[in-house]
């Protein structure tokens, strides 16, 4: 996209991006230096002319567009069309869907065709990202008998037993990388949390000055995670940062964000429930970064898309922990135990959660409808 600006910036045209959260249009304006917002501030911005609005010249970058529901992609577009401008639509129909009624994205690209990058530049392995790239075409059973060829995927008949072991193996990886764990339920998430925290009190990797705010303990060198947008505070909702310092005296949390800016939370905004812990967190909120190890708890909300998220992120290795209901099953890393245990494992993944336009569901009768050909729009997956 960077390239791409310069390219529409040479032309004379004026290039602005947004996204559904604050923190992947800060990504965008950072990654490409295209001047990003959210979409919904944005709509707001267009919805009141006497702010600028967009030109013949404008180029619109709608970046993880898949995750944009089709109301308001619709308004957005019905500006660009009024306007006579371009708008970009940038996302991956494979990974998580609209949580909105949606289906405008794939729908768009299947009527108009796309640009496409194929080669896959995150994972380090071959045989990952051949197994990722046939999770996409949605050939399942084949992808998880990869993992289990490579000892990826661990099995246990008891919940606790295979968060212990993820746990374990995350504690393992820490050292000089970046690492998360990855769960589809908050409850899950919550738990990763709890028992990294013990684990890391215990290593004294978290320092003795622990306040208790809204039921969570912070101290320092404790991994956070921002959960609201505070612009006035500079945080974003989804951004991760370590903990340098408490002051109590002035009831602030001095923390270093991921990007390396320098934070100051004040004792209220984790009081009022929106600093959590970063150790762990859902599919949801990990999509679009990336970590040098992966560590999921696999339950039965894992859809394709949220499979093939939780499965793309880390460059050098992810693992799996599946819980089987099959109480004869042991833990196992062994090909030979890939039949039944999986069973309710492979179910869940095998179903999507994809989305669809009610036109390309339930089809009217007639001549197909069509877009209006006028519509000066580029689909970039």
């Amino acid at each position: 996209m960077a390239a791409a600006r310069e390219a529409w910036e040479a032309a004379g045209h004026r290039v602005i991006g947004c996204a559904l959260a604050a923190k992947a249009a800060r990504q965008l304006e950072a990654d490409a230096a295209i001047t990003s917002q959210t979409i919904d501030r944005l709509l707001i911005d267009l919805d009141h002319p006497e702010r600028g609005g967009l030109g013949p010249s404008t180029v619109v970058v709608v970046d993880e567009a898949a995750m944009v529901g089709t109301r308001k992609l619709v308004r957005l577009l019905d500006h660009a069309e009024r306007a006579q401008a371009k708008v970009v639509l940038v996302g991956d129909p494979c990974q998580l869907p609209e949580i909105e009624a949606g289906g405008a994205f794939i729908g768009l690209a299947d009527r108009l065709g796309r640009v496409a990058l194929v080669e896959n530049r995150r994972q380090h392995t071959q045989w990952e990202r051949a197994a990722l790239a046939r999770l996409r075409a949605g050939d399942i059973d084949p992808v998880i008998d990869t993992y289990l060829d490579h000892g990826r995927i661990t099995v246990s008949t008891n919940g606790t037993h295979a968060r212990d072991r993820l746990l374990e193996d995350w504690m393992a990886a820490r050292p000089g990388q970046t690492t998360v764990m990855l769960a589809s339920r908050l409850v899950d998430v919550d738990s990763l949390n709890r028992g990294a925290r013990q684990r890391l009190q215990n290593a004294g990797v978290i320092g003795d000055d622990e306040v208790t705010l809204a039921g969570r303990g912070f101290g320092t060198g404790d991994l956070v995670l921002a959960l609201r947008n505070d612009r006035h505070l500079d945080v974003l909702n989804g951004t991760r940062a370590v903990i340098e310092r408490i002051d109590i005296d002035h009831q602030t949390i001095h923390c270093r964000a991921d990007d390396h800016r320098a934070l100051t939370l004040p004792f209220a905004y984790a009081a009022d429930g929106h600093l959590a812990h970063a150790y762990a967190m859902t599919v949801h909120k990990a999509q679009g970064a990336t970590f040098d190890r992966c560590f999921v708890l696999a339950g039965d909300q894992l859809t394709k898309e949220s499979a093939y998220t939780a499965l793309s992120r880390a460059r050098n290795g992810t693992d799996v922990y599946v819980v089987t209901d099959d109480p004869h099953e042991a833990e196992a890393h062994m090909k030979e135990q890939r039949d039944e245990p999986f069973g309710q494992f492979r179910s869940s993944v095998r179903r999507s959660a994809a989305q669809s336009m009610a036109v390309d569901s339930t089809p009217p009768p007639g001549p197909e409808p069509s877009l209006d050909d006028d519509l000066d729009l580029d689909i970039s997956l």
